[in-house]
């Protein structure tokens, strides 16, 4: 416990240290992104520049609040929003990512109707951010990723599809499980989808 506690400061400390020096990119950091359309060539790049940096503050706040889940303390923080226009934005993030893996992501919305539903927003983009990661991470060359969103029973069902390795059946108790990754012995090409 004693260790655990220790490691929980030693985090906490450091992260207070990275927030200042990021703070300092981000600011340069958001003035490329507000000339973005004037170069037309680096538009992505500065676009990804931007989210990445924020999303990296932002995970640095969430590391230095982790002894609230220690304590069981964490909640969920639901706000209405546009769930199709919130997925869209995660996936094309992705773009220059992706090219550089030469693999192709697509978006597709299949809802009909609204899109406004309840959700957490900062859950969800880890989430989100994780699995579209993943899918480029152990795709194939020439691969493709569909991120998809409608709607089923009222509730939001959001599809990431690929033509990665896949994940065998008898290993699905593993999904959960933080930083397991496949023995490269247990990895096929098959096409696989993770459901939100």
């Amino acid at each position: 416990v004693e260790i655990n506690n220790y490691k929980l400061r030693f985090f906490t400390n450091v992260s207070h240290e990275f927030r200042t020096p990021l703070s300092l990119i981000l600011f340069p950091a958001s003035k490329l992104f507000e000339k973005k359309d004037s170069y037309p060539e680096l538009k992505s790049s500065f676009e990804s520049i931007y989210y990445n940096s924020n999303r990296l503050l932002k995970l640095i706040g969430e590391l230095i609040e982790f002894r609230k889940a220690e304590s069981d303390q964490v909640s969920l923080a639901v706000s209405n929003g546009d769930i199709s226009l919130f997925i869209e934005q995660i996936t094309m993030a992705f773009s220059s990512y992706a090219e550089e893996h030469k693999v192709s992501i697509s978006y597709e919305n299949e809802l009909t109707g609204s899109s406004l539903v309840w959700f957490d927003h900062d859950k969800l983009k880890t989430i989100m951010l994780n699995l579209i990661s993943n899918a480029i991470k152990y795709n194939t060359e020439n691969g493709v990723i569909i991120v998809s969103v409608t709607i089923e029973d009222d509730e939001a069902l959001i599809t990431v599809e690929d033509t990665g390795i896949g994940m065998p059946e008898n290993l699905l108790d593993k999904i959960f499980q933080r930083f397991y990754n496949l023995a490269s012995a247990t990895q096929s090409k098959i096409d696989r989808k993770s459901v939100v």
